[in-house]
């Protein structure tokens, strides 16, 4: 995303200061008022994943003029462009995938605390789950506790938790990871445990924009072009600077994704839920072969 907002302020020939606030809510604001003090043009704003974003908080560049432009989320109450990805839609997309493919017990891990985005891909992937007689039951969602998890505990975590999962009457059959990382994490445990993927657990993951390694490179997932949220906030903040577009403008602009056919994505193994839902995707156990066709 910052790649994309550089190269676009790089073209207009707008000089760009770039702050993190590290997901603390005390240190956002603080920054938004040393900009306020640099008298900065225009803003773009990727709000916490920890907690809401304060009213408050963006009220300050509103009241002076300053054409504000929203990321991934906005603040509640606060009328400003949005530019973001279809969550809900991003749901569905992996419900279809995992529902085509047989799969009707599906679990959930999430890297950070549990968000609006979350909360809409859980809505999403519901949407097409429970017509075909599947859920996501609460017991298969994995959500951290802290916004930055220590690396070593979290694995340890997660271990735990997917341990549980796996050890249930009815386990998953699939994992879906709703943020970057998640899925190589979960592919490197269940491999701990002696589990392939996809022969015995699907796992589906998300990216926003090109992965590198060659377990990522493989992960069945939807995927969305991150510079282009950048480049399009810029294009946002140059329409209300010139006054084309009203500052309190409520457009959400989606950036387009699509589902990668990865090698992590394949049919249940045969089960007596697999088997009442989808008959004909197995061999017979007399004919041979216990593995998906």
């Amino acid at each position: 995303m910052y790649q994309g907002f550089e190269a676009a302020c790089r073209e207009l020939q707008h000089h760009m200061i770039t702050c993190n606030s590290d997901d603390n809510l005390p240190v956002q604001g603080n920054l938004i008022l040393q900009l306020l003090e640099k008298g900065i043009a225009g803003i773009v704003i990727y709000p916490l994943t920890s907690e809401p974003t304060p009213h408050y908080q963006v009220a300050p560049l509103r009241e002076r003029g300053i054409p504000i432009v929203f990321c991934y989320r906005g603040v509640a109450g606060f009328k400003a462009p949005l530019v973001t990805i279809p969550h809900e839609s991003i749901g569905r997309q992996i419900g279809k995938a995992l529902v085509a493919k047989g799969h009707r017990r599906v679990a959930i891990f999430c890297g950070c605390p549990i968000s609006s985005s979350d909360e809409a891909y859980q809505r999403g992937l519901r949407d097409v789950l429970r017509p075909a007689g599947a859920d996501v039951p609460d017991e298969f969602i994995y959500i951290s506790e802290t916004p930055f998890p220590d690396p070593v505990e979290q694995e340890k975590e997660v271990l735990e938790k997917l341990k549980s999962m796996l050890a249930s009457k009815d386990p998953p059959t699939a994992i879906w990871c709703t943020s970057g990382g998640m899925d190589i994490l979960l592919h490197y445990l269940l491999h701990g445990l002696g589990l392939n993927v996809p022969e015995d657990i699907s796992i589906l993951g998300i990216a926003g924009g090109d992965v590198e390694g060659p377990i990522a490179r493989r992960v069945t997932r939807v995927t969305y072009d991150d510079s282009e949220v950048g480049r399009r906030a810029v294009e946002l903040l140059e329409e209300m600077g010139s006054g084309r577009r009203d500052l309190a403008d409520t457009e959400r602009v989606m950036v387009p994704v699509r589902l990668i056919e990865g090698e992590t994505l394949a049919p249940p193994k045969e089960s007596s839920m697999a088997t009442r839902h989808n008959p004909t995707n197995h061999r017979s156990r007399n004919g041979g072969s216990n593995r998906p066709e």
